[in-house]
């Protein structure tokens, strides 16, 4: 076992110790010595936990009224993963008489983090209710509360939290309240409450007219209600609204449109999506896709040469491309194609070879 874990664990049975005696029988003999504090407080900074829980252990036996030097042991334990040990330090702590009002709030701070860190989640939320009784405006209490809160899938308690810290940060914008409205959606269908979970998705839509997650969900609930046309609406209403996301919503797309028989509104999908989103990858790949479905392999080899212009990192271009050569047997393109591939994987070696010579410099 590491050296000092042992040292810690060693130590914690004085550390708690002196909590409890000097707690009850105040010694008045030892004064308070400010150059070891700040010694352990230089320690501290320095990263050498080992001479900072030293100097802070002494800290406390010469004076049982810091506080903060006891809040310091438990921050290092829990640092070094000993947040049990941390745990019992702060827990001794908050039972003292006497102290401030911004003594417990640090320390009923520190208690939640200790479960936290044990993900104890039900006992971090107790101990987080006593910090924010005390400090209701808090921002890093509201968002560890938001955090439990998520972490619990409690999603209409953490909408109210979010719009709380929302006020409390200044922030105008209620864009990132879409998200729950989504989660509670997706909550409400799980439940078979489509309509339910609709209009929750609506609601996520006022917010945030762009969520993709919201515009593809309620297209889902009209598909699991056997909708296809109302499902295909939602879907474009992406494309319309947030066409560089749209990706997810055109696969979803061809398939409905293929099952009601109107493939071929695909095309026009695509085209608007491309006129509001020049160089859409997706767009360009499920156009290229429509034209070889009919055999058009000139206008599919169009669309993914002008994909692989628009994005020349992507190697999806390139798979789709050899696919048409392959099925037109064009045996020269396919060799054009490696060789091009060829000349990227040089040009690439090449740019790596001169940041890393730039780096050694």
């Amino acid at each position: 076992m590491d050296l000092f874990i042992v040292i810690l664990i060693a130590a914690i049975p004085f550390v708690v110790a002196a909590i409890l005696l000097f707690d009850k029988y105040k010694s008045s003999s030892q004064p308070t010595d400010n150059t070891l504090y700040i010694e352990a407080l230089q320690a501290l900074l320095n990263g050498d936990d080992r001479g900072a829980f030293a100097k802070f252990r002494e800290v406390v036996t010469a004076d049982s009224d810091n506080i903060d030097a006891y809040l310091r042991i438990s921050s290092i334990f829990r640092n070094n993963q000993k947040s049990d040990l941390a745990l019992q330090v702060d827990r001794d702590l908050i039972l003292r008489h006497n102290l401030s009002k911004n003594q417990k709030i640090t320390i009923y701070r520190a208690i939640t983090e200790d479960y936290l860190l044990m993900d104890d989640y039900r006992a971090a939320s107790r101990s987080l209710q006593d910090y924010l009784t005390m400090n209701d405006s808090d921002s890093w209490g509201l968002r560890t509360q938001l955090r439990i809160l998520e972490g619990s899938a409690k999603w209409e308690e953490a909408l109210v939290v979010r719009e709380t810290l929302l006020k409390v940060e200044g922030d105008l914008s209620r864009r990132p309240l879409a998200s729950y409205k989504v989660r509670i959606g997706q909550s409400l269908l799980k439940d078979g409450k489509g309509h339910a979970a609709r209009l929750a998705f609506k609601e996520a839509l006022a917010l945030d007219e762009t969520n993709v997650a919201a515009h593809l969900a309620i297209g889902d609930s009209y598909l699991d209600e056997d909708r296809p046309h109302d499902a295909i609406e939602a879907w474009k209403r992406l494309v319309n609204s947030a066409p560089e996301h749209s990706g997810p919503a055109l696969e979803r797309l061809e398939r409905a449109l293929y099952e009601i028989g109107n493939f071929g509104e695909i095309e026009n999908i695509c085209r608007r999506a491309l006129e509001l989103d020049p160089g859409n990858l997706p767009a360009n790949l499920k156009l290229a896709t429509y034209f070889a479905k009919k055999s058009d392999y000139s206008s599919a080899e169009e669309r993914l040469r002008q994909a692989l212009d628009d994005n020349p990192d992507s190697s999806l271009p390139v798979l789709e491309l050899a696919r048409i050569y392959l099925l037109t047997k064009e045996e020269k393109k396919i060799l054009d194609l490696i060789g091009m591939l060829e000349r990227k994987e040089e040009k690439k070696s090449d740019s790596e070879v001169s940041v890393a010579a730039g780096t050694g410099s």
